[in-house]
C-alpha cells in the first residue's frame, strides 16, 4: 500500500445556508481543526461468570471545528462578533453638548469619528483647544471661562459594529485546499450546516512578532436533507480532487487532439 501524508493549505469559503451556496472567502486562514465526537453504547456478553465488552453501538454523533481567521474586514469582525453593520452616513451641522466643568488638558470625544469643520461659539481653534480629526475629540488648551459650550461640526460615512446585536447564524463552510506533501493534490472539504459561536478573545494591542488572530469556534450541526449513508454523512464529506491534466492523453502517452472520434461518432 502507497503511503500518502498530508500538509494542508488552501481558502474557506462561507455562504448562508439560505443564500443558495454564494460563498464569500473570509481571507487568511492560519488554521482548521475539525474534531468528532460520539454517543454510544456497549453490550456485554457473559462467559464463564465473566462480563465482556461484547458489541458498540453509535446512537448519536456531534462535530466542532476551530480556525484562526487574520483578516479583520468588516465582513468577518460582524460575522465572529455577532453584530450588524450600522451605516452612519455623512452628515453636515452636528452639534453636541459639551460637558459642564471641563479644565485644561480635557479630552472630549465627540459622536461621530472622520469629523471637520469643528467650531465652539466663543472659543478658538489651535489656541484654547485642538481637535483629532480622525477620531473625533477635542483637546483643551486652556480651560474654558464659559458654560453651555456647543460644539458644531461635520462627518463623514463610518460604520459601526454593535457587538452581539444579532442572533448566531448558520453557514455552509467549504474548505479548497492542496496537500503540498503530495504533489499539491487538491482537497475539497464541504460542511453543510456550521452554527458559528461569538468570538471569544479579539487581540487590540499585538505583542512579539505574530500577526494578531480572531479564534473562531462552532458547532457542525447535522444537515437532515442530505442524502446521508451514514450518521456522519449528515455532517459534511471530504473528497480527493482528481487534479485536471492540462491536456486529454490516450494511456498517458500521446496527446488526444480531437481529430479523431470513437467509432465515428
Amino acid at each position: 500500500m502507497r503511503e500518502n501524508y498530508y500538509y494542508g493549505q488552501g481558502k474557506v469559503f462561507l455562504a448562508p445556508r439560505d443564500n443558495k451556496r454564494a460563498f464569500r472567502w473570509v481571507g487568511d486562514v492560519s488554521s482548521l481543526k475539525i474534531a468528532f465526537s460520539y454517543e454510544q453504547q456497549i453490550t456485554k456478553a457473559s462467559r464463564g461468570g465473566q462480563l465482556y465488552q461484547n458489541q458498540r453501538i453509535i446512537t448519536g454523533a456531534s462535530g466542532s471545528i476551530s480556525s484562526t481567521w487574520h483578516n479583520f474586514s468588516v465582513e468577518n469582525l460582524a460575522l465572529l462578533l455577532g453584530a450588524q453593520p450600522v451605516d452612519e452616513p455623512f452628515s453636515f451641522n452636528e452639534q453636541f453638548a459639551l460637558p459642564d466643568g471641563i479644565v485644561k488638558g480635557d479630552i472630549i470625544a465627540l459622536p461621530h469619528t472622520t469629523i471637520f469643520n469643528v467650531s465652539i461659539h466663543g472659543l478658538e481653534r489651535e489656541a484654547d483647544y485642538v481637535v483629532d480629526r480622525q477620531f473625533g475629540t477635542i483637546e483643551f488648551l486652556a480651560t474654558p471661562d464659559v458654560t453651555g459650550m456647543i460644539a458644531e461640526y461635520d462627518h463623514l460615512f463610518n460604520q459601526w459594529l454593535p457587538f452581539f446585536s444579532v442572533k448566531p447564524q448558520e453557514f455552509y463552510l467549504r474548505f479548497q485546499g492542496v496537500n503540498l506533501a503530495e504533489d499539491s493534490t487538491p482537497v475539497l472539504l464541504e460542511l453543510y450546516r456550521v452554527s458559528v459561536d461569538p468570538l471569544a478573545t479579539l487581540e487590540m494591542i499585538s505583542s512579539g512578532m505574530d500577526i494578531a488572530g480572531m479564534d473562531m469556534t462552532s458547532l457542525i450541526l447535522p444537515d437532515f436533507n442530505q442524502q446521508a449513508s451514514s450518521v456522519f454523512s449528515y455532517f459534511g464529506q471530504i473528497q480527493l480532487v482528481t487534479p485536471q491534466s492540462p491536456s486529454l492523453t490516450y494511456n498517458g502517452r500521446a496527446d488526444y487532439d480531437g481529430q479523431y472520434r470513437y467509432r465515428g461518432k
